[in-house]
């Protein structure tokens, strides 16, 4: 009979090597079965110590090497139409201008992408496919980072810089045609509706009034409406921004100026 103890005698330590060794026997029954932790782990608290921290590191391997990221660089001379697919395990954008793929990776502006030492954006297409790690945005992230600096020597870094934007604000609360919580009561529900370049809404928020301005005027808008605010609101698309604005500061009490703000920003530059 083996001397060998399983490391489910560490329980006895603490409530927190307990959690942390539950979460290494799932680890280890997964990828390298139930007696890997018999050669790594026995009662002497430094090996425990180093045990734990190699199985996390081995962890964090595994887990690097469940990911397969791909990007190709697609010629000039080609016109392919951009695809893409999002899921759990899959993020593929296909034929994406650089700075495109960034801004939605990103879910920033490309106005605020800045490209230092590059002429052209180049095509590409990036995807990351994974087995078992769900995808989120720090993974997708970092690995664009690294496949972008590898294939094309390009860093992308984030920055802070302040900015002249045209703010959206409430400039007369008596105005505005908020919800109430007896219009909830009454079961009045969130409604949009566009006709002939009307927009209608019911209960929206300052979020959804911003996307239909956006799609009309082709601008950026910083909200300094709070987005849990739900109001009701009628207004038409007309010939320039500035009209727009001028008639929705007198019918609907919602102000835009020019104010500088902080935002962040991205900075894409040719190593």
């Amino acid at each position: 009979m083996s001397n060998e103890k399983p490391y489910r005698s560490l329980l006895k330590s603490s409530n927190h090597n307990r959690i942390i060794v539950q979460s290494l026997e799932l680890f280890s029954i997964k990828y390298y079965g139930n007696r890997l932790s018999h050669y790594l782990i026995n009662d002497q608290p430094m090996k425990t110590y180093f045990s734990i921290l190699f199985l996390t590191l081995i962890m964090s391997q595994v887990r690097g090497q469940d990911l397969e990221v791909t990007l190709d660089i697609i010629e000039e001379n080609e016109e392919p139409d951009v695809s893409n697919a999002v899921g759990d395990f899959l993020f593929q954008y296909n034929n994406y201008k650089l700075h495109e793929l960034i801004s939605k990776v990103y879910n920033i502006p490309k106005e605020f992408i800045q490209f230092e030492n590059i002429k052209t954006s180049p095509t590409v297409s990036f995807q990351i496919k994974s087995e078992t790690v769900v995808l989120n945005e720090d993974i997708i992230r970092a690995n664009l980072e690294k496949i972008v600096l590898e294939k094309l020597m390009i860093e992308i870094s984030a920055i802070e810089k302040e900015m002249d934007l045209i703010t959206m604000e409430i400039d007369n609360s008596n105005v505005l045609d908020k919800c109430t919580p007896s219009d909830y009561a009454e079961g009045i529900l969130e409604q949009k509706q566009m006709s002939n370049g009307t927009f209608n809404g019911t209960c929206i928020s300052s979020n959804d009034l911003i996307e239909v301005i956006k799609n009309w005027y082709y601008i950026i808008v910083f909200n300094e409406v709070d987005p849990l605010i739900k109001f009701n609101i009628s207004m038409q698309q007309v010939n320039s921004f500035k009209e727009f604005s001028d008639e929705m500061e007198v019918f609907n009490g919602i102000k835009f100026s020019p104010k500088a703000q902080r935002v962040k920003a991205l900075i894409v530059s040719q190593l």
